[in-house]
């Protein structure tokens, strides 16, 4: 083989690298830059359900507003149907990509798996938990992440009833036999008013992290409530909303809350 051939031999060579180069660094590129325009898309979609919530209990309170002067409130708001309806219909639509249906009191129907730390969890929680207008039931293997607490804390204040499970032997290493929970943020909802804690006696884990909002939607997963667990850590949270997985989570939730031998928290602490 003389010189000539081979020299376009490494020429030919030296372009298909090049070629496969471009093309791997082009496609990691794109698939990075997909995975971005779904995560702001997504939280997009989050912000927007917010809003329209904040909208129909502005517009409830005005109605309600009307009625208590003795005025009749189909007459002062003849056109208050549509705009609620096209409001809702523009909400809807807002977030470009959505994964579900819409449901009852604006929430999705429909599941939608998600992966840290591909994706931030702590967000995700944090802003359906912030949803919340009735009820919040959450088991938690451990409950230490600021964003959350501050969610729940929030919801308390707002009139929600949240009751919350937590693991004994957990929630010994992390309190250390402080009753008051000082060194977490879980110290925030002990004995707030609205939040209920009880703790598993034995020492078989309760190992689940969920929570149920409003009984319309469930969270489940792998991520614990912890910083590590929803932002740095490998990890998996799944939402879904529908009759069926809501009243399989709430006959376990029962399950438990109602176990004879539950302790509070005080009590989880001075327990051996």
């Amino acid at each position: 083989m003389n010189s000539e051939v081979l020299f376009a031999v490494g020429v030919l060579l030296a372009d298909a690298a090049v070629l496969s180069l471009v093309f791997y660094g082009g496609r990691r590129r794109g698939w990075q830059d997909l995975k971005s325009e779904m995560r702001a898309e997504r939280l997009l979609r989050l912000e927007l359900i917010k809003e329209r919530n904040e909208l129909k209990t502005n517009l409830d309170l005005a109605v309600k507003r009307v009625r208590l002067l003795g005025l009749d409130a189909k007459r002062i708001f003849p056109w208050l149907t549509p705009v609620l309806v096209l409001c809702f219909w523009l909400a809807s639509c807002g977030g470009g990509r959505l994964v579900y249906a819409q449901g009852p009191g604006g929430r999705l129907i429909g599941t939608e798996t998600v992966y840290s730390p591909d994706e931030n969890l702590e967000q995700m929680d944090a802003a359906e938990i912030g949803l919340a207008q009735k009820t919040i039931d959450l088991e938690a293997f451990s409950l230490t992440d600021q964003a959350i607490v501050a969610a729940l804390a929030d919801r308390a204040a707002h009139g929600v009833a949240i009751r919350i499970y937590l693991d004994r032997g957990e929630l010994q290493a992390e309190c250390r036999g402080d009753a008051t929970c000082a060194r977490i943020p879980l110290h925030a909802l002990i004995g707030l008013k609205g939040v209920e804690i009880r703790v598993k006696r034995s020492k078989v884990l309760m190992h689940l992290k969920s929570y149920c909002v409003d009984s319309t939607l469930v969270r489940d997963g792998s991520a614990n409530f912890s910083e590590q667990g929803e932002r740095s850590q490998d990890n998996s949270a799944t939402f879904t909303a529908g009759t069926e997985p809501v009243g399989a989570f709430e006959l376990k939730f029962k399950a438990m809350w109602f176990r004879p031998d539950n302790l509070t928290v005080a009590q989880a602490l001075a327990t051996p």
